[in-house]
C-alpha cells in the first residue's frame, strides 16, 4: 500500500477482505440474496466428498444426467426419477417421437441390457451432412436412423446407459 495511504473505515487490503464485505453487502438483502457462507450446522450435514446421496443441504437439490451429441439425440433424466438412477444411467429421449436402437455389428436389434450401436432418429436428430453423400452412406442407416458412434445399451425401464465409443472399442481389439 503506498505510503501515507490509509483505507476507510471498515475496508481491509488483507486477503481480499475489502472485496468479500463489499460483496456480502451488496447480496446480504432481497429475495435472491447469495448466501456468503454456511452456518456451521449446514456444513456438518454436508456430504462428504464421494457421498452418493443426490440430495443435500440445499434443500431439493437433485443430480440430473443429459446425454447428447452435436447431430442428436438428447437423453436426460427426469427430477421425478429416482436419486440412484441419474447415478447410474443418461436418461430417457426429450422428445416422445424420438426413436433409439441399440444394434450388434450386423445391425440387429440386441434385447435390452445387452450392449451395442447406439441409433437414433427423430425430430431434431440430423437427416444428413450438407453435400457428403459417401459420408451419409456410413453415417446412417437406409431407414435414416443416424449411428452416433456410441457404445450404449438400454435398461429394462427403457433408460439408456452409454458406456463408450465404438471406436475405443475397435482400437482396443
Amino acid at each position: 500500500m503506498p505510503s501515507g495511504h490509509r483505507p476507510r473505515a471498515g475496508h481491509h487490503h488483507v486477503g481480499g477482505v475489502r472485496r468479500r464485505r463489499a460483496l456480502a453487502r451488496r447480496t446480504s438483502h432481497g429475495p435472491g440474496r447469495l448466501e456468503q457462507s454456511a452456518s456451521r450446522a449446514d456444513r456438518r450435514r454436508a456430504p462428504a466428498p464421494g457421498d452418493r446421496r443426490t440430495d443435500g443441504p440445499a434443500g431439493d437439490c437433485r443430480l440430473r444426467q443429459v446425454f447428447g451429441t452435436a447431430e442428436g439425440p438428447l437423453t436426460f433424466t427426469r427430477p421425478t426419477d429416482p436419486g440412484e438412477t441419474a447415478l447410474t444411467v443418461q436418461g430417457r429421449p426429450l422428445s416422445p417421437d424420438d426413436e433409439i436402437r441399440i444394434v450388434d455389428a450386423d445391425g440387429k436389434d440386441v434385447p435390452d441390457g445387452e450392449p451395442g450401436e447406439l441409433l437414433a432418429r427423430g425430430p431434431y436428430t440430423l437427416h444428413g451432412y450438407y453435400r457428403a453423400p459417401d459420408h451419409n452412406a456410413r453415417a446412417f442407416t437406409a431407414d435414416g436412423y443416424f449411428r452416433t458412434g456410441d457404445l450404449a445399451r438400454r435398461t429394462l425401464d427403457g433408460n439408456l446407459v452409454v458406456t463408450g465409443g465404438l471406436k475405443d472399442v475397435r482400437q482396443a481389439g
